[in-house]
């Protein structure tokens, strides 16, 4: 009997053994064939990544083909979770913790490129939208950025900019019935400016009190002529304070030979 027993433990273990053997050789096959799924990822991604460093906002560059990259990049993070959990069931002849880190880093190169390519997208979406929109014949034409409304506070100085502007895109502007450009006026109106009042409320009569008040060139001459009497006194021979006092005196008498206004008549 212990002779029997003797020889039953012997099979039990070499049976024990056998099995251990096999899973362990069960094991290094599920490994390996890990080990290939994660390196065909990173190959995908290594390929995506070099075709979002080429990329930049052209005509060369396609929404749908960053749209499929992005699929690609989905289905790789998909895959990557996949094996993760799979490792965590299997013996492996690496540290646990360094198969977790290639991961992770895995894992972040896919977000970090995610990132890369969402923002590209994003970049040529608002550029494709910006330039180009359809007319009423259903043709491409440009789209340029919106103009701001002028706007004018009651210097002098600026106020033929201000009625050059408002007229080309307001005053002449056929699309617009008078109500409509007569509340474009008054926004465009701040500070002292829009205390103006007139005969008529109406626009013509509005726009005729601003011109005649503001288009007086004895006061536009000395407005212009205050701007170099009153600039700031300088502190020190720098050569920028000394270019920004030239370029105050080149632009006032610039502005008063628009006026027609030459020396003589000015000393005079």
């Amino acid at each position: 009997p212990n002779l029997q027993r003797k020889h039953w433990s012997e099979s039990i273990a070499e049976e024990m053994s056998k099995k251990s053997s096999e899973k362990y050789d069960c094991n290094g096959v599920s490994e390996k064939k890990l080990n290939r799924e994660k390196g065909a990822i990173k190959g995908t991604l290594s390929r995506i990544e070099t075709f979002t460093s080429e990329k930049t906002v052209s005509k060369d560059t396609n929404i749908t083909e960053l749209q499929v990259k992005l699929k690609e990049l989905e289905q790789l993070q998909t895959q990557l979770y996949k094996i993760s959990e799979e490792y965590c069931e299997i013996e492996t002849s690496e540290k646990f913790e360094t198969v977790q880190q290639d991961i992770e880093q895995i894992n972040e190169r896919i977000e970090e490129t995610e990132v890369g390519l969402k923002i590209l997208l994003s970049s040529l979406k608002v550029n494709e939208n910006t330039n180009t929109v359809l007319n009423d014949n259903g043709k491409a034409k440009i789209r340029l950025p919106e103009i701001p409304l002028p706007e004018f506070s009651g210097k002098i100085a600026e106020f033929a900019n201000f009625k050059n502007q408002f007229t080309n895109l307001i005053s002449n502007n056929d699309q617009l019935k008078d109500s409509q450009k007569l509340y474009y006026f008054r926004a465009s109106l701040k500070g002292d400016a829009k205390l103006l009042e007139s005969s008529s409320d109406n626009f013509q009569s509005l726009f005729k009190a601003l011109s005649d008040r503001y288009e007086n060139q004895r006061q536009l001459i000395d407005s212009h002529v205050l701007e170099i009497i009153n600039y700031d006194k300088i502190h020190s021979e720098s050569a920028k304070e000394l270019r920004a006092l030239m370029d105050c005196v080149n632009k006032t008498l610039e502005h008063l030979r628009s006026l027609n206004m030459n020396r003589i008549n000015f000393l005079m």
